[in-house]
């Protein structure tokens, strides 16, 4: 044998070797909508020959972005498996997100056939019925867990006049993920597609509107979304996405998830049509692509590989979820799609919401963080009481410590040149809070240490003065005393709902800052009488305003059927609104830290 002929095995060796390592067995589903009115989808997977004995095929217990564990399994019957000569195989139930498959003996593919139960309308779960159908990753498909990081290639046959809309690329009519994780990041619509293709910044970007869109103005909201797209492409000075889809669906219902090269919107048909409800579309279209940077690839470093079989707990969602919020009206106002005046009304809104939540002092952010997998996505009637949002208090937190940026450097560093330093020393590994403290006192050029842990550690009062003084701002005091009545009154104030769904007035929730709390009464209490005079849930609001304040109300109401008296002192409401305004009298250097916040 000559050296030729060595060097030709060889190459021939290599090219095989190299073509099986570009090319490895890939895990294959087909997703069928036969029984869509019925809000099934019929999923048949196929796994490569490489796996053989007893085969586990395994679901996420939790979508990333949405931190709770929701047991997708739960959705799933007729799950049975078949080996390549259509012999079934035996199937047993391992764990709540797992089946155990006897292959034994076998070799070749193996398919498994499921249905899929889909009727929760939401940008984490799923949605089929004969209009159309939403699809998560986490939520619809099974994988083996050795084969997490091969190409998972979806095939999707629907109905005549739908068409596909997702993040994941095309190959021979059917649709790749690279890896399991990325299958589970890229949503799935199909449907009748109303598709407006546009560039921003030479990169490719599509606005997809679904559902009822008869009364959208696809133009207008077009043009706004390439101005929020330019203003996050601004802010971060980088564009890590080869495409993007912003997935609208127009559905009744509200919400938004973040993806790498997409995200999934919820809104209402008429909300292109009302100024306020149109401005929370573009907030919620800013909210999510700012994501793109943060919290898609810049990642508390315990959410930088995801578990999806377990919770994966951080104490640093303020960041993620918190600085975003910030962000989300702040950017709209760069991008020229909001104005100043709604951006205060917005800012204050959260302010307002964060004064009047008394969990506020009893839980810090950092805890809020940590606490989301049984707390945030699941309130009960006494959540407001005792937990704060990290969403809230972190959009107010980010505001103030973008101030004190700006304050000690004489508005030459801001929050944004954190993020942006957070970005490029972190997007690889991911950061801790000590990652993010340093980064802040690096742009800072002091120490932020004590400030963040009295912020962000701590669950104590928040000061504004300082951030109100550097911008030239104030809190709005009413023109009259808050809820006065044209006799001089002053509204009465109980510190707690009524549940809607009853006849009668039932207490639904009850501050514990409020009299009703001081009074004695509970959630489910049911309110007969005020001073012996019968209440009806019409009435009752009318009926407590014929009190003053100060005065000792009898309150006849039934708990668990037995009837009992309370007293409670009427008390007024209280009188701090949060209503952020430009302060009169505000110095050119105030009002040109205010415009630069906003330019």
């Amino acid at each position: 044998m000559t050296a030729a002929f060595f060097r030709t095995l060889n190459c021939l060796i290599l090219t095989s070797i190299t073509a099986f390592a570009e090319e490895p067995p890939e895990i294959n589903y087909q997703v069928t909508f036969d029984h869509r009115a019925q809000h099934f989808a019929h999923i048949e997977m196929t796994i490569p020959a490489t796996v053989t004995g007893r085969v586990e095929v395994v679901m996420p217990v939790w979508t990333p972005g949405s931190y709770l564990v929701r047991e997708y399994a739960r959705h799933i019957d007729q799950l049975v498996a078949a080996d390549e000569e259509q012999t079934p195989l035996e199937v047993t139930r391992g764990s709540r997100d797992r089946w155990v498959i006897n292959a034994e003996g076998k070799e070749g593919t193996i398919r498994v056939s499921y249905r899929l139960y889909c009727r929760e309308l939401s940008v984490r779960t799923n949605w089929v019925d004969s209009q159309m159908a939403i699809l998560n990753g986490a939520a619809t498909f099974l994988t083996v867990p050795e084969l997490r990081n091969r190409k998972h290639r979806v095939s999707i046959v629907v109905p005549e006049r739908w068409q596909v809309a997702t993040a994941l690329e095309k190959e021979d009519e059917s649709y790749i993920g690279e890896t399991f994780e990325q299958l589970v990041d890229s949503p799935i619509v199909a449907a009748p597609l109303q598709v407006s293709n546009f560039e921003v910044g030479d990169t490719p970007h599509r606005l997809v509107h679904f559902g009822d869109a008869s009364l959208w103005g696809t133009t207008r909201s077009v043009e706004d979304v390439k101005k929020i797209v330019a203003a996050h492409q601004k802010f971060w000075g980088c564009t890590p996405y080869p495409h993007y889809t912003f997935l609208n669906a127009i559905v009744e219902s509200r919400g938004g998830l973040e993806h790498d090269n997409s995200t999934l919107l919820m809104t209402g048909r008429f909300s292109s049509r009302d100024p306020e409800k149109y401005e929370d579309w573009l907030s919620l279209v800013s909210h999510e692509f700012f994501h793109t940077w943060n919290v898609r690839r810049l990642r508390p470093v315990e959410l930088r590989h995801y578990d999806l079989q377990n919770e994966n707990y951080t104490r640093s969602l303020w960041v993620a979820e918190g600085i975003t919020s910030y962000y989300e009206d702040l950017l709209l106002v760069r991008a020229g799609v909001l104005r100043k005046g709604s951006w205060l009304k917005r800012l204050s809104k959260d302010i307002a919401k964060l004064q009047q939540t008394p969990g506020r002092l009893q839980q810090s952010l950092s805890d809020s963080s940590y606490d989301t997998w049984i707390k945030f996505y699941r309130p009960h009637e006494n959540s407001r009481n005792v937990h704060v949002s990290y969403y809230t208090k972190g959009a107010v937190v980010a505001f103030l410590l973008d101030a004190r940026i700006r304050e000690i450097t004489g508005n030459r560093k801001s929050l944004d040149d954190v993020m942006r330093k957070l970005y490029e020393q972190f997007v690889d590994t991911g950061y801790s809070p000590e990652d993010f403290g340093k980064t802040c006192s690096d742009v800072a050029g002091r120490d932020m240490t004590e400030w963040l842990a009295e912020h962000v550690e701590q669950a104590s009062e928040l000061d504004y003065e300082p951030a109100l003084k550097w911008y030239g701002l104030t809190f709005d005091p009413p023109a009259k005393p808050v809820g006065a009545t044209e006799a001089g009154k002053k509204k009465i104030w109980l510190g707690a709902e009524f549940e809607s769904a009853h006849a009668n007035p039932v207490f639904s929730r009850i501050r514990s800052d409020g009299p009703a709390a001081t009074a004695g009464i509970n959630v489910g209490d049911e309110l007969i009488a005020v001073n012996d005079i019968r209440s009806t849930k019409s009435g009752i609001e009318k009926q407590l305003q014929q009190y003053a304040v100060g005065e000792t109300l009898d309150l006849l109401i039934a708990r668990r059927g037995r009837l009992r008296h309370l007293e409670m002192k009427a008390t007024a409401e209280p009188k701090q609104k949060w209503q952020l305004r430009p302060l009169a009298g505000a110095s050119g250097y105030q009002k040109s830290r205010l415009d630069s916040l906003l330019k």
